[in-house]
């Protein structure tokens, strides 16, 4: 590990990732295994040490906090008007050292319905099942009361089965000895899995190097003669520039917001932006940072148990519900529900409900639409690392999303309403027990207004495509266009947004960059 005063332009390198992620601590692993000498950079610190990012039911503390870069979506009608935080880790690991830690693979037609060759549900899913050995994935050993009142809640109204599945979760977080008898659950990042607890690279045969720096948030890929040759870097503060060796290439994990900033800043992108911020176009590409996609999720669904609801375990949840609505956008279940040990409410909506969060006997429901059809964009404004942005996901915006959503809101609302928490002693707080799953569309659609927020899964805003398709940045092979030895590897990349949390796909993502990039048959 090399922190943000080492020399890291010392040298030049095979391989040089921008963006030490849930992809980027992938890539850069696997290409070291494999021969390459690979520089990683990272704009937030190390991870390492830290008991925040550890302890897996501290997450909620660390959004909007130092180990966040600070983004917010636009106001738009159909969320009332609000600005909406998204949370992206600005840290080793990055997002997969601040989430809550949900591990779900999606469905075979999410891949399938890429229509790219190398990226079906057959190329994807030994990919899922290496990260997932790699990343200790596993279901709560003492799930929480509420995770299991979730899936029994699901079988008492007969919905198990019929088109879902409730089921205790998958997490990125495994039960570890607490040092005093016990047990506790401890995160396990991508920079924790792939660049700690995995062997030491000097162990493996034919292996290469892997220099790692934090607190060095990447400028631009400097490109001659339209091929990439390095990347400009704030090292200590000043710009440097880390180069490749001949034939080398640069692999943007930077996430869904600084990947298009990175193209732009590199004149890759639509002209009409590179002019609007002063950047000579080197390949015209107008798909960098359209197609922004998200989940929306309704975070409107509080009760109050008769007895305190205890120590928070695992990731503060435990278990999902996803099902399918009466007009999916495909053959996956497009609804999703979660439990959380606490209050699950907007500001919004905990200020209209006037719902005191520190109280210990709240629990939550979250229902999410995971088949989601709106698009959005992005309008980067300055080009600086974590500069100014203007993010438009257009949450909502399309009418089929808003009729599945209100769909499975009315589902969750019959769970909360049902005989297993009525057990619990849970009485509604939000929204009102005044509105039921028979309540109009009106006085629903007004609370969804309020209860809309992400679920922490932008993307889409360099994505690959075929060919013939104009709008795409890549190709199949996670190539930029017009550039080469430049690559991009994280959820900007996806085409569509997955009927799943995030990381799942990611993960696979960058196993199967690595896989382009230098194949496990390649050493040098």
């Amino acid at each position: 590990m090399v922190g943000p005063a080492a020399a890291g332009a010392a040298r030049a390198y095979d391989h040089v990732v921008v963006g030490g992620g849930g992809a980027g601590c992938v890539v850069a692993r696997r290409l070291a295994e494999r021969g390459s000498a690979v520089l990683l950079l990272e704009a937030g610190p190390d991870d390492a040490g830290r008991e925040d990012v550890a302890d897996a039911g501290s997450w909620p503390a660390m959004l909007g906090g130092e180990l966040d870069w600070g983004v917010s979506y636009a106001p738009s009608p159909q969320v009332a008007g609000r600005r909406i935080p998204l949370p992206r880790g600005r840290v080793l690991g990055g997002s997969s050292s601040t989430n809550a830690m949900l591990w779900y693979r999606g469905h075979p037609s999410d891949y399938d319905g890429w229509d790219l060759p190398g990226w079906g549900w057959a190329d994807v899913a030994p990919r899922l099942e290496l990260a997932e050995r790699v990343l200790r994935v596993e279901r709560p050993r003492d799930p929480h009361p509420v995770a299991t009142a979730l899936v029994d809640a699901v079988v008492a109204a007969g919905r198990q089965g019929a088109g879902g599945l409730a089921e205790l979760a998958e997490l990125t977080a495994a039960a570890e000895d607490d040092g005093a008898g016990g047990v506790r659950s401890r995160r396990w990042s991508t920079s924790r899995a792939y660049l700690r607890e995995l062997p030491p690279l000097e162990q493996l045969p034919g292996s290469g190097s892997l220099t790692v720096v934090t607190g060095s948030p990447a400028l631009r890929v400097e490109v001659e003669g339209g091929r990439a040759t390095g990347v400009v870097h704030l090292l200590d503060g000043q710009p440097v520039t880390s180069a490749l060796v001949s034939g080398g290439e640069v692999v943007l994990c930077a996430g869904a917001v600084e990947t298009p900033r990175l193209l732009l800043a590199s004149g890759v992108g639509d002209p009409a932006d590179l002019a609007r911020l002063g950047v000579p176009v080197v390949s015209a590409l107008a798909g960098v940072g359209r197609n922004l996609q998200d989940h929306p999720l309704l975070e409107g669904v509080t009760l109050r148990l008769r007895e305190p609801r205890g120590p928070v375990r695992d990731n503060g949840g435990g278990a999902v519900w996803n099902w399918r609505s009466a007009s999916p956008r495909s053959d996956a279940p497009d609804l999703h529900c979660f439990v959380t040990q606490a209050a699950c409410a907007t500001p919004a909506v905990a200020q209209a409900h006037e719902l005191d969060r520190s109280d210990p006997h709240l629990v939550g429901l979250g229902v999410g639409l995971m088949g989601s059809r709106s698009r959005g964009h992005l309008v980067v404004r300055d080009l600086a690392p974590g500069g100014a942005v203007d993010l438009h996901p257009g949450l909502l915006a399309d009418p089929a999303d808003r009729a599945a959503l209100l769909e499975g809101l009315r589902d969750v609302l019959d769970l909360a309403d049902g005989p297993v928490f009525s057990a619990l002693g849970a009485q509604r707080l939000a929204p009102l027990p005044t509105l039921t799953s028979d309540t109009g569309d009106t006085d629903l659609e007004e609370l969804m207004s309020l209860a809309c927020t992400t679920f922490f899964h932008a993307c889409g805003t360099a994505a690959m495509g075929r060919q013939d398709d104009g709008t795409a940045v890549l190709d199949p092979e996670l190539r930029v266009r017009g550039v080469d030895g430049l690559r991009v590897a994280d959820a900007s990349a996806f085409p569509t947004v997955p009927t799943s949390n995030t990381l799942a796909p990611v993960v696979a993502l960058a196993e199967r960059a690595a896989d382009l990039l230098v194949p496990w048959s390649v050493r040098r």
